[in-house]
């Protein structure tokens, strides 16, 4: 039984010279409650970004990044880009000790450009419309 969460990803292009990545159609927080099972969060270009490359994990811009407060080792573990179009990341919120709410941001090439998920600096996570998982 596939457990994973399918977030597509596309490339908003409405302002010329400042395109940017966005997740499940701006839909930015993911919610996860306590399971004993790990749950995959897959990430995959689509639409207009289909044509695009996630950027690999150890590149030196990488597909995916926490930019600040980092979740424990453990929560997340399996950081993958099983195709060119997609990113995968497996969540391990089994208890109170996997709580927490991070945010993320994503890194993609079109041609010779890296588009990201647009990051925003506010005095709170919850309201901004930064990507972010949550485990309850």
């Amino acid at each position: 039984m596939n457990n994973d969460l399918e977030l597509s990803v596309t490339l908003n292009n409405d302002l010329p010279g400042h395109s940017f990545l966005v997740v499940n159609s701006g839909g930015h927080q993911h919610i996860f409650g306590k399971s004993e099972h790990p749950q995959a969060i897959v990430w995959t270009l689509a639409g207009n970004a289909s044509n695009g490359e996630f950027c690999a994990p150890g590149d030196s811009v990488p597909g995916f990044a926490w930019p600040f407060d980092a979740p424990r080792s453990g929560i997340f573990s399996d950081l993958s880009k099983p195709a060119s179009n997609k990113l995968r990341i497996v969540n391990h919120h089994t208890d109170r000790t996997t709580e927490g709410h991070w945010n993320y941001q994503l890194f993609a090439r079109f041609g010779d450009h890296v588009y990201q998920t647009p990051w925003t600096t506010t005095n709170g996570s919850a309201n901004t419309a930064n990507p972010s998982i949550k485990n309850t």
